[in-house]
């Protein structure tokens, strides 16, 4: 306590020298400071510690330092200073007495001093830059720039001399403004300077000055060309010096974070491809494939390199534009024109809907039934006229060579039905019906037939464990890509447009002036790939043949501008050959795909053959940056676009093959369900199809509904109200909603007791015009039905509209639903997981809790009951 009252007086005493003695005569004060410095190292740690607890005697201290005009003096209290920094809130009480204010104008005193002596001062500035949130506007202020400048050339030779300096300028460089005075005066030169005198091991100072060169470079008006000429070719130099030996990663990832910052600015990206930069990354990602190391830190780095070798590349603006505004309904009137042809109930108008007093119709089983034997056939529980023109009789017997031959009679004359194929689909008998649907089924092309059925596909695919182990290095794939001759401007004189779809299917709408209109889709040369995509549920634009087995895939937008759900078919493939596919119009920065999620192929051949249906295909997998970027109508600028990259052998030669983004299900899948589902002979079972509405183009929404003929039914059963498929590309839902379905409609002593306590309504598909055009997220006028809720349109969105009309019935009926459940997929999350609407109850939380209690494949953490006000409208 003596001692703490003793340094109380000697600044005391101190602080009343400075106050009244002549700045001359600095003998008395030159003693009192010595006094103080002395006492005060006595115990440092201490003394410093009481300073803080201290703020009064602080701030006097540092008052008083600001009234001395001796350059020793100031360093001796600057040592006493500093000792505060060291303790625990030291730095902070410094900075709110203005200590940071204090230093700068101690060095604005003695501008000439030497270097050297202004060591301590650098030291405590570092330290206090960083609790100081306006250290960049106090140092402008003073008017220090060409000093700190002075003394960052003069040490840039004593890295350990330079450590403070440089930190203190790499806390100036946060601000842009600070940026434009250290440009006048060619602080670039001074830090590529250090750079070229930095030796191994590295010192800190080349990590701080790397950081700093960054800050610089983020401002983009701060150097001319010649500055960035020098920038590039002295960071290419550091770099390969940097890769003798692999031991700073530190300083090699922040390299590669700037070279990643410059090619982001057209002057420095122009002057990055006129240099050996890609050459140098190239070279150093074979040397560094054959390095032994932590695999995180492998991937990163790789991944960096590819990333920056992919700003090489000459992005190309898409054939197409991509559409922001709002969608007029004039537009689609005439697109529309083409069902006409497909359903008698559509000529270019609004469909006539069910008006909301005659819902009633689709509460029956809310009657006691008279008879509970009757027979559940088609004819008695479908309206023939309104939910679709080949919904017909499922009893009736259909000759599978007539159903082939008919598959067959548009197609060319060398294509021979195998007999073997004749006999595998003579054993497919439960599939005849969907044969017959497809053959008349809605499509977008007059030639159109579906071939596939609903249930040849594969084997479900295991669910995502939460901890994803990829098998194969996503960013090691991508260097192998890169080093495609896909990329070499020599090999620029192979590209060819193999199809162009949308003036295929519609003429009228692209102007003869933009494109260019061939006899497509084939080739004369018979070693290209032939593509089409004239089917339900397709989804290809655009096809480019890049080099020998290179092709670039452009795929179709969806009225709006989402592009994410494909399909297509290949023929005319050599399974020996390695073909490179790259979808170069994705919008989403990020997917399953960089997850080791791979695309799904099904092959007619091996279908035939070993039974297989479709499954994941594909190596070398990358999902990044695309060459292409989106050119908007309205505002004419462009927009980032992503693309997806792999490699694939196709299994046969000669096959016809099916590529899709995910199991696909069609809207003909879903009536051939239909077909099976009212043939389900299951006693006291009551199952009944109606037609909800119809869309915009005409084409029928079914409603299920299943119960079973329990006495009292409108007094003792709930209802649970189910859809699924609003967003056309997420194709998982209709396997959910389907399988939901079949279940339903089984004699399991589960089906039975849900049957006898519940009555199922269930919408299966809400956007059929967006699954049959193979649409992403909306409907053929644009809108997406799924932030149509809050106040649809009969017109507009009529399945939508006709849904809440079913649920506001069931509500006036006094009988809420139980459950409302909508099923979609999504293109990041894994595994199963419920979004609620209402945070504020718990009421909803109850059955995400039962799932992730039962069902190891449920995400409770991925499950939210916050709605965002975004996606209301």
């Amino acid at each position: 306590m003596n001692q703490e009252l003793n340094l109380v007086d000697l600044i005391y005493e101190f602080n009343s020298m400075v106050a009244t003695v002549e700045t001359h005569n600095t003998i008395q004060i030159q003693d009192q400071v010595l006094r103080i410095v002395d006492f005060f190292f006595q115990k440092p740690k201490t003394n410093a510690k009481f300073l803080v607890s201290k703020s009064s005697i602080l701030r006097i201290l540092i008052d008083s330092f600001r009234l001395v005009r001796d350059f020793e003096i100031q360093q001796d209290l600057i040592q006493v200073l500093f000792q505060v920094t060291l303790v625990k809130y030291g730095s902070k009480r410094i900075v709110e007495f203005n200590g940071t204010e204090a230093i700068f104008e101690s060095i604005s005193l003695f501008p000439s001093a030497i270097p050297e002596n202004f060591t301590i001062h650098f030291i405590l500035l570092a330290k206090l830059s960083e609790k100081d949130a306006k250290f960049s506007t106090k140092f402008r202020c003073f008017h220090l720039t060409t000093f700190l400048l002075e003394n960052l050339r003069y040490y840039s030779n004593d890295f350990d001399h330079a450590l403070p300096v440089i930190t203190v300028f790499h806390r100036c460089a946060i601000s842009p403004t600070t940026c434009i005075a250290f440009r006048k005066h060619f602080a670039m030169r001074i830090l590529l300077s250090y750079l070229d005198n930095a030796s191994l091991p590295l010192h800190h100072v080349v990590s701080i000055c790397i950081d700093s060169i960054r800050l610089l470079v983020k401002n983009k008006g701060i150097l001319a060309l010649t500055s960035w000429k020098n920038l590039v070719d002295e960071l290419v130099r550091f770099y390969s010096f940097l890769m003798f030996d692999f031991k700073d990663f530190k300083e090699i990832f922040d390299v590669l974070e700037l070279f990643k910052d410059i090619s982001r600015i057209p002057r420095g990206h122009a002057v990055m491809i006129d240099s050996n930069l890609f050459t140098t990354l190239r070279d150093t990602l074979a040397k560094f494939q054959l390095v032994t190391m932590n695999s995180e830190l492998k991937d990163r780095f790789v991944k960096l390199n590819l990333e920056i070798i992919q700003d090489f590349i000459l992005r190309k603006n898409l054939a197409y534009p991509c559409h922001n505004s709002d969608i007029q309904i004039d537009d689609y009137k005439k697109q529309i024109s083409m069902q006409s042809r497909i359903s008698p109930k559509c000529d270019g108008k609004f469909i006539s809907s069910p008006t909301i007093e005659g819902l009633h119709l689709f509460f029956e089983e809310c009657q006691e039934s008279k008879s509970r034997n009757f027979s559940l056939t088609i004819q008695s529980l479908i309206d023939l006229d309104s939910l679709s023109m080949y919904c017909f009789n499922s009893t009736a017997k259909f000759d599978t060579q007539t159903l082939l031959s008919e598959f067959f009679r548009t197609r060319k004359p060398d294509h021979i039905i195998d007999p073997k194929l004749t006999q595998f689909y003579e054993n497919l008998q439960k599939h005849s019906n969907y044969f017959a649907y497809s053959t008349k089924s809605y499509s977008i092309s007059p030639k159109f037939h579906t071939f596939l059925s609903p249930t040849l596909r594969g084997e479900p695919t295991q669910l995502y464990q939460k901890e994803n182990n990829i098998t194969l290095s996503i960013a090691l794939a991508k260097l192998n890509i890169i080093n495609q001759p896909i990329y070499s401007i020599e090999k620029e004189v192979f590209r060819q447009k193999i199809i162009f779809i949308d003036p295929l299917l519609n003429p009228k709408r692209i102007k003869k002036d933009n494109f260019i209109h061939s006899p497509l889709p084939m080739l004369d040369n018979s070693q290209s790939l032939v593509f089409s995509a004239d089917f339900e549920s397709s989804n290809l634009l655009k096809i480019t043949k890049i080099n020998t087995h290179s092709y670039d895939v452009i795929l179709r937008p969806d009225t709006t501008r989402h592009v994410q759900w494909f399909l297509f078919k290949v023929t005319n493939m050599d399974s020996s050959t390695n073909y490179t596919f790259k979808f170069v119009n994705f919008e989403k920065n990020s997917s399953q795909f960089s997850s080791g999620m791979q695309p799904l192929i099904f092959s007619r051949k091996s279908n035939r053959e070993s039974g297989i249906g479709w499954f994941r295909i594909g190596s070398l997998l990358y999902y990044g940056d695309s060459d292409y970027t989106k050119l908007t109508t309205d505002t004419n600028t462009t927009g980032k676009l992503y693309s997806l990259t792999f490699n694939l052998n196709f299994p046969f030669d000669n096959d016809e093959c099916y590529i899709a983004y995910h199991f696909p299900y069609t809207y003909t899948n879903l009536q051939h369900d239909i077909s099976n589902w009212v043939n389900t002979s299951i006693s006291n079972m009551y199952l009944k199809i109606d037609t909800l509405c119809y869309t915009y183009t005409g084409i029928p929404c079914p409603l299920v509904t299943i119960t079973d003929f329990g006495k009292n039914v409108e007094v003792s059963k709930e209802y649970i109200v189910l859809s699924a498929r609003v967003h056309p590309g997420e194709s998982n839902s209709s396997w959910m909603i389907k399988s939901i379905i079949e279940m339903l409609l089984t004699d399991d002593p589960i089906a039975v007791e849900l049957r006898s306590k519940f009555i199922f309504k269930i919408v299966p598909m809400l956007n059929p015009d967006g699954v049959i055009y193979g649409y992403t997220r909306c409907n053929l006028l644009g809108f997406d039905l799924n932030r149509q809720w809050h106040a649809p349109s009969p017109n507009l969105h009529p399945t939508i509209y006709h849904t809440k009309a079913l649920i506001q019935r069931l509500i006036s009926l006094g009988k809420q639903p139980l459950i409302f459940c909508d099923f979609h997929g999504h293109s990041l999350k894994k595994n199963l997981f419920m979004y609620g609407c209402n945070s504020h109850s718990k009421i909803e939380e109850i059955l995400p809790s039962i799932f992730a209690e039962n069902y190891a494949g449920f995400d409770l953490q991925s499950c939210s009951n916050t709605i965002q006000k975004s996606k209301l409208h």
